[in-house]
């Protein structure tokens, strides 16, 4: 199973940023001329990375048997500084290009189009109960936590390294990301529009639920593991491992339609901008 891990992996982080360049349609106004050759620049580079981690699998699949220290750094090295490259240094530019919700939402100031009146909210986010989670949810994420961190704390006693009571930090980790969620900037429009508040009340709502379900899976999964070595159960050295990068897949899905959502609101607030424009010429 883990040599299909380490095949498809690196493969799916490296399609990750082209994907969602090719997904994204050019704005019909505000598209630039050089977002053609930007697409192109990333589907090149993104072959590129792609035949060269065809090219190193194949050697340590020939030249080793099992998997090899080598192997390993190279599945987790490869994937993180392909995606990471691959999406600042080629897919970023190329969106901003295509569409003005992967830029700068009040687009730039010219002598024929002067930049929008910028506009905050005043409304206190913090109570929006639309935009925060249950108290049911809270209730059974707390509980959860206090299961796990006794489980922990019991296989630790048991001999288990005491390095595992760090995947306690999850959850009040990723709780901070849930209340930082509802703090985020969050730029209006001159009129203030309705559809762009609920817009970011449902982006608000989203990202909490990230937070929450990564803090919570994160914290389950570390304390899981931690019992399984005490118990010797068979696969336990694996657990981590494979939850561990199910954790950090989902993050990163979740990431990343979080950051489509937020180009959207912002490619709503160009449009709105722009009419606010058209309508004061």
């Amino acid at each position: 199973m883990m040599i299909w891990f380490d095949r498809i992996f690196p493969v799916l982080m490296t399609i990750t940023p082209a994907l969602i360049v090719y997904c994204t349609r050019p704005h019909a106004t505000a598209a630039t001329e050089q977002a053609p050759a930007l697409a192109r620049r990333i589907y090149l580079f993104t072959v590129l990375a792609l035949v060269a981690h065809v090219v190193a699998m194949s050697l340590f699949e020939t030249l080793q048997e099992g998997r090899s220290a080598g192997r390993t750094s190279w599945v987790s090295g490869f994937s993180l500084f392909a995606f990471f490259w691959l999406w600042f240094g080629c897919a970023a530019p190329a969106l901003a290009a295509r569409h003005p919700g992967w830029g700068n939402p009040h687009g730039t100031a010219t002598p024929s189009r002067p930049a929008p009146a910028r506009t905050a909210s005043l409304t206190a986010r913090h109570v929006d109960s639309g935009s925060m989670l249950p108290t049911t949810a809270w209730v059974l994420g707390w509980t959860l936590y206090a299961a796990c961190l006794g489980g922990t704390v019991w296989s630790v006693m048991e001999g288990v390294h005491v390095s595992l009571l760090l995947g306690l930090a999850l959850w009040p980790g990723f709780v901070w990301g849930v209340r930082a969620a509802r703090i985020e900037a969050e730029p209006r429009d001159a009129a203030g529009s309705a559809e762009l508040e609920v817009a970011y009340a449902g982006l608000r709502r989203f990202r909490a639920w990230c937070f929450y379900w990564c803090g919570a899976l994160g914290t389950f999964l570390m304390s899981m593991t931690a019992v399984a070595v005490a118990l010797e159960l068979p696969m336990a050295d694996h657990l981590g491992g494979i939850g561990g990068g199910a954790i950090g897949l989902m993050g990163g899905v979740l990431g990343t339609m979080a950051s489509l959502r937020r180009a959207r609101i912002n490619g709503l607030l160009h449009d709105l901008n722009q009419q606010g424009n058209s309508e004061t010429a």
